[in-house]
């Protein structure tokens, strides 16, 4: 039976009755992130629990969860709950539903938002898979999320890598719930070190995130950390944009209907 094992750090002021609401939060609950292919390619990954089954969607094919069990307890070195989930996997896209392998996650130090782990097929290593909890289903959190309400709960999609022939830059879609977009433009020959976000209504860049190869944040980047440093002043030329102090560890922009939307689940991989 393959093993799919997540250890979330959640704190609640009254914990016998938090821990029981928010298992059955966790038993609904969608995560997004990437996995590493066999060859080093990170591909995007959605990861959907439903009780004791659950899906997956890839832009590699989709699957299923199956033989998913929750087991809650508590940390006895500081009292806060933390959850156990187990499951096995399965390929049905290419496979025909049969079962794939194993995956194990854990929560990053400081942070159980973050999950990140590896995956085998069949006993062999496939590659990392790291996640980022994106949503309680059916709403109404038992614990912060990270800010907010209207649209924060739902997920944004980034698309893979395009190129632009005629700028010469590379650029993925981030596809908001509730309609609207806005792309995420990476220059390799000039801006290595970060991304650039571009809000193409209206035509400003108005916020960065660090790559990989930040010499600073990159470490922690590829570890499933995400960080967004905003522009006090966007403008439509990157070095006419003045940037705040401060670099945060989230971010939202607005939709069409006017919600806040949660950006992370940002892919780490260039092209």
């Amino acid at each position: 039976m393959g093993v799919l094992a997540v250890y979330c750090l959640l704190s609640f002021s009254t914990p016998q009755v938090s821990a029981q609401i928010s298992k059955n939060k966790i038993k609904n609950s969608t995560w997004q992130g990437y996995y590493e292919t066999k060859g080093g390619n990170r591909m995007n990954c959605k990861v959907v629990l439903n009780g004791s089954s659950g899906t997956y969607h890839t832009s590699d094919g989709s699957g299923r969860l199956r033989n998913v069990e929750y087991n809650f307890d508590n940390d006895p070195s500081n009292g806060d709950w933390f959850v156990r989930i187990s499951a096995d996997w399965y390929l049905t896209q290419n496979w025909g539903g049969k079962y794939g392998g194993e995956v194990s996650w854990t929560t990053s130090s400081d942070n159980y938002k973050n999950l990140s782990g590896d995956y085998d097929i069949n006993g062999n290593r496939g590659g990392a898979w790291n996640c980022r909890l994106q949503s309680f289903n059916g709403g109404n959190d038992d614990f912060d999320l990270g800010g907010g309400g209207g649209g924060m709960d739902k997920c944004v999609d980034y698309s893979d890598w395009k190129y632009n022939d005629r700028k010469c830059y590379y650029y993925r879609t981030c596809q908001f719930p509730g309609g609207g977009y806005q792309y995420v433009i990476y220059y390799p020959d000039t801006d290595p070190e970060w991304v650039f976000w571009y809000n193409p209504k209206s035509e400003k860049y108005w916020c960065s995130c660090p790559t990989v190869k930040h010499p600073k944040y990159g470490k922690k980047v590829r570890n499933g950390h995400e960080y967004f440093h905003r522009c006090s002043q966007p403008a439509r030329e990157i070095e006419d944009c003045e940037w705040e102090d401060e670099i945060t560890t989230s971010c939202t922009a607005k939709n069409d209907r006017g919600e806040s939307i949660d950006l992370a689940g940002l892919p780490t991989d260039l092209p």
